[in-house]
């Protein structure tokens, strides 16, 4: 996530957490949802992707782009997928 920097942690919910991020080139604000997932990325964050890439409405925050980052220090493969809105 070397474009962004975290600003400030917004909450969390079943299956992540939100953070206010800013682009640092930009300085637009997005918010950054972060889930981690096994090996395999589940059908619940694919669904999630999916979900938040088709919807168009004016009191929905735009879909911007997703993130998938290998996270190293786990003795399992995981990963965390940041949904940027």
């Amino acid at each position: 996530m070397e474009m962004y920097k975290q600003v400030i942690y917004l909450g969390y919910g079943s299956f992540g957490e939100v953070w206010l991020v800013e682009n640092k080139k930009t300085t637009e604000l997005f918010a950054m949802k972060c889930i981690q997932c096994g090996q395999q990325i589940d059908n619940y964050v694919a669904r999630e992707i999916i979900i938040q890439k088709s919807l168009y409405h004016p009191n929905v925050i735009q879909f911007k782009e997703i993130k998938l980052t290998s996270l190293r220090d786990s003795a399992l493969s995981t990963f965390r997928v940041s949904i940027i809105c």
